[in-house]
């Protein structure tokens, strides 16, 4: 297991990273860029338990797993193993597209059912040990789990307050309880690895960002999670099943898998983190919404924004929108034409998870609904309208026709890209503006004395949020 030092070469212009139980340093191992990790004396008596995992990793080459180089014993015992220069799964997490959080998942699980089946327990699966490997989610392979080393004891002394609790959220309650580690265990850090990838954030966190240890402490005797708005029903069911406080009660890995595959059909592709992005970051949407911000946060009293659907990359699809619109609020939709018009609408409500494929998002009293101009053909102002309390549907939506969203007496648009604007908006809005439903786009199509067509051009779903 060893390795050759006379063909390592410490790159002594990189900075040494200090672990609680080790050092690590960026080399050069045969030309190719790797980290030594170096253990301190003091951890001795965990030597041969190190050893051992390191027997049993180094005879694993997967695309899915960091690659262990060699082992060497001295005074220390120091491991060499592949430098992945992308950086690790956490730094990903706040901006990344849904399809790539679901792939990073999907190879993690791939990579679990790998060292499983040769007996190793991960035991902590936070996404600092993810290392990406690739932005491009058509490949093969996104990340590699790294699985070197040890499974930690927490040492209060050289540990922070945050490293104690991430390791504290990430272990089983059996691992905890000091009972041995299984693969269910895996499946539950899973759990909470799929919670923070979904949500943004640790378990137990309230809403200020404070984390609450009473909380967390909770999981000797029952599942403790708390579900946030941003988990969506069927990754909420799946994540508690995985955290169940029995092992033999747990969800198995291949089933969690299926509930991927299926969420993998419904991601959108926009997103930091994912070759699309860079091919539209530039695109009119967001330079529309800059030169427009001030307005459109007085409008909203929200202060920062994130694309969530985009017809261009996530094509005209009635299931996909509302999906990403349910279990969300304050969201604005925003529909440019070919002619380089652009108008909307928003609703500040809570959007509730609905089975039925047909519903409407009534806001009966019109507080949280409104509709606006910001480009038009008469070259107004930017321009805001409320619905008159009699009309209360701020968005429909049809599973049962080819409609992808509409807003009753104001748009409708349809997966073939067909679009109309209704004739009857100046009956169902209250607005100043002198114009009528001419007010949004030049007429295309005449043909029904009830709406008249226009050119979509690209359909967007916003989702306004506070300052944080």
């Amino acid at each position: 297991m060893s390795f050759d030092n006379d063909s390592l070469e410490i790159d002594l212009f990189a900075p040494v990273l200090r672990g609680q139980d080790s050092i690590l340093k960026r080399c050069w191992y045969k030309k190719r860029p790797t980290i030594l990790k170096i253990y301190n004396k003091d951890m001795q008596s965990y030597f041969n338990e190190i050893e051992e995992l390191c027997s049993l990793v180094i005879k694993i080459k997967s695309e899915f797993i960091v690659e262990l180089i060699g082992v060497e014993r001295r005074k220390e015992i120091r491991i060499l193993f592949e430098y992945c220069d992308m950086g690790t799964f956490d730094q990903f997490i706040p901006s990344c597209s849904e399809a790539f959080r679901i792939k990073i998942l999907e190879d993690v699980i791939k990579a679990l059912k790998i060292i499983h089946n040769v007996n190793i327990i991960a035991g902590e699966l936070q996404p600092s040990k993810i290392f990406i490997t690739s932005l491009d989610i058509t490949k093969t392979s996104n990340c590699k789990l790294s699985i070197y080393g040890r499974h930690k004891r927490l040492d209060l002394k050289k540990m922070s307050l945050n490293e104690i609790q991430r390791s504290l959220v990430y272990r089983a309650p059996e691992v905890l309880t000091n009972v041995s580690l299984s693969r269910q265990s895996d499946v539950f850090s899973f759990g909470i690895l799929m919670y923070e990838t979904f949500s943004k954030q640790l378990p137990y966190t309230h809403d200020d960002g404070s984390f609450s240890v009473e909380d967390m402490m909770r999981i000797t005797q029952e599942a403790a999670l708390t579900r946030k708005p941003k988990l969506n029903g069927v990754i909420w069911e799946t994540i508690t099943q995985c955290c169940k406080y029995e092992p033999s009660e747990r969800i198995s890995l291949d089933k969690v898998n299926e509930v991927l595959e299926e969420q993998e059909h419904l991601a959108t592709n926009y997103g930091e983190a994912c070759c699309v992005q860079r091919e539209i970051v530039d695109t009119d949407i967001f330079k529309i919404i800059n030169k427009y911000l001030i307005v459109l946060q007085q409008w909203t009293d929200m202060e920062n924004f994130n694309i969530i659907y985009n017809s261009n990359i996530d094509g005209l699809n009635g299931k996909l929108i509302s999906s990403k619109m349910m279990e969300h609020k304050n969201l604005m939709v925003i529909i440019q034409t070919k002619e380089g018009h652009v108008f909307g609408s928003y609703y500040g409500g809570f959007i509730n998870r609905i089975r039925d494929t047909s519903f409407n998002v009534e806001d009966d009293n019109q507080k949280y609904h409104f509709a606006f101009s910001l480009i038009n053909p008469h070259k107004t102002i930017p321009i805001k309208m409320k619905k008159r309390k009699e009309y209360s549907v701020a968005f429909r939506f049809n599973g049962q026709t080819k409609e992808v969203i509409s807003v009753p007496s104001f748009f409708f648009i349809f997966s073939d890209a067909t679009s109309y604007i209704s004739t009857s908006f100046d009956v169902a809005y209250e607005h100043m503006s002198g114009y009528g439903f001419d007010l949004f786009c030049e007429g295309q199509d005449y043909s029904s004395p009830y709406r008249v067509g226009f050119n979509l051009m690209t359909l967007y779903v916003i989702e306004w949020t506070p300052k944080c």
